[in-house]
C-alpha cells in the first residue's frame, strides 16, 4: 500500500524513467489485466511506482473498481488524475466518463466531466472528448475555456428548457387513416400557438404540423411540414433526433464497456442485462438513422429535392427540435417505428 499511495505524489519527471528493458514484463501484466486476470497487479503497481503513466492509469482503474485490489475510489481517481497530468489522455477521457455518467460512490458532475474532457481534447484526443463536449452543457464548456468544442445548439436548448413544453404526441391515437403523401399539409391555424421568435415565424415552425398516421391508427409526429415528401419529413424529424442520441448512446455503451469492469461476464448478471438492452436499443436507433439517411438521399422518396433543397428543408426540423422537442418523435420512437413507416409509405399515392 505504501508504494501505491506514493505514486499519487510522483512528479512529472518520473515519467521519463527508463523501463524499455522491462517493457515485455509490463506488457504481459497489462495483457493479463485486460483479460480480467489480476494476478500481476503488483507488477503494474511497481511500474506505476516508477512513474509510467499507462501503469498509473491501469492501477487507478483497478482501485476505482476493485480489480485485484481492495476498492478505494478516492485513490483510484487520484491515480487517474496523476496519469492524466502526465499526458495520458486516455485517463482524462476515462475521468470525463466517470463524472459524466457516474459510478457507485461517485455522482455525475457535468463541470468535472467538462474539465477532464477538455484536458483530453487539449492533449490531442480528436474523437471521444470532442464528441462528449458537444453533448455537455455548452455554457459549462465555454466557461471552462473550451468554446471551440461547445455545441451552440446546447445553449439554445438550455434557454428553451425553462419554457413550458407541450405534452408529447408521439404515440397518441389518431382517428384518420393513412393518407397520400400530398395531403399532409400543415394547417397552422388549427394548432395551438406557442410564443415564437421571428426565425420560427419565417421558417413556419411556431406550431407543430399534423402527425402522420400508421396503419395501426397511432400517430407519427413530425417537427415540420416542408417541401419534403411526407416520408421525407418523417425521415428529417428522425434524423435530427437520432444523430445526437445514437452518438450519446454509443458513448454511454463505450463507457460501460471500458469502465464496466463491475459488469459481470455471466449472462445472468444484472450488468450484462443492462448492457444488452442498451446495445439492442442502440442497434434499432442506428438502423432507423441509416434508413432516414437513405430516404433523404433518394430524390424518388424525398420529394425530388437536390442536396441544396434538402439542406434547406432540414433547417425547420432542426429549429423545431431545438424549440419544441416534445412535439416531434423521440429517438426511441424512431428506432421502433420509422422503418415500419417507410414500409407503409410504399403504398402511398399522390393526389
Amino acid at each position: 500500500m505504501h508504494r501505491v499511495v506514493r505514486t499519487v505524489f510522483l512528479t512529472a519527471s518520473a515519467m521519463f524513467v527508463a523501463y524499455s528493458g522491462h517493457a515485455d514484463e509490463l506488457g504481459d501484466a497489462v495483457d493479463a489485466y485486460l483479460k480480467e486476470d489480476y494476478s500481476q497487479i503488483e507488477t503494474i503497481a511497481r511500474y506505476a511506482d516508477d512513474g509510467i503513466p499507462e501503469a498509473i492509469a491501469l492501477l487507478g482503474q483497478a482501485y476505482l473498481y476493485g480489480n485485484g485490489v481492495e476498492s478505494d475510489r478516492p485513490l483510484g481517481l487520484a491515480l487517474l488524475e496523476q496519469s492524466a497530468s502526465l499526458g495520458d489522455r486516455a485517463s482524462a477521457v476515462q475521468l470525463g466518463r466517470v463524472y459524466e455518467f457516474g459510478v457507485d460512490g461517485v455522482a455525475p458532475d457535468d463541470a468535472l466531466a467538462v474539465k477532464w474532457y477538455l484536458v483530453a481534447a487539449n492533449a490531442g484526443d480528436t474523437a471521444s472528448a470532442p464528441a462528449a463536449l458537444k453533448r455537455l452543457p455548452a455554457e459549462l464548456v465555454i466557461e471552462a475555456g473550451g468554446a471551440s468544442w461547445a455545441n451552440p445548439d446546447q445553449l439554445y436548448r438550455t434557454a428553451e428548457a425553462t419554457e413550458e413544453k407541450p405534452q408529447s404526441v408521439e404515440e397518441a391515437p389518431v382517428t384518420n387513416p393513412v393518407l397520400p403523401a400530398a395531403t399532409f399539409a400543415t394547417d397552422v391555424t388549427a394548432q395551438h400557438s406557442t410564443s415564437g421568435s421571428p426565425a420560427r415565424a419565417i421558417l413556419g415552425t411556431d406550431t407543430p404540423p399534423a402527425p402522420l398516421s400508421l396503419l395501426d391508427k397511432t400517430s407519427f409526429p413530425i417537427f415540420a411540414d416542408t417541401r419534403l415528401s411526407a416520408i421525407g419529413d418523417a425521415a428529417a424529424s428522425c434524423l435530427v433526433v437520432l444523430k445526437p442520441e445514437v452518438e450519446r448512446r454509443q458513448s454511454t455503451l463505450d463507457g460501460m464497456m471500458q469502465l464496466g469492469s463491475e459488469i459481470p461476464t455471466e449472462e445472468s448478471g444484472v450488468g450484462y442485462d443492462k448492457l444488452l438492452i442498451n446495445d439492442r436499443e442502440l442497434k434499432a436507433m442506428r438502423e432507423a438513422l441509416q434508413a432516414s439517411e437513405r430516404v433523404l438521399s433518394s430524390t424518388s422518396q424525398n420529394g425530388g429535392l437536390n442536396p441544396e433543397g434538402l439542406r434547406l428543408a432540414l433547417i425547420p426540423h432542426k429549429e423545431a427540435y431545438a424549440s419544441r422537442p416534445a412535439t416531434g418523435p423521440s429517438a426511441a420512437f424512431c428506432g421502433r417505428r420509422f422503418i415500419q413507416l417507410v414500409g407503409e409509405s410504399a403504398g402511398w399515392t399522390s393526389q
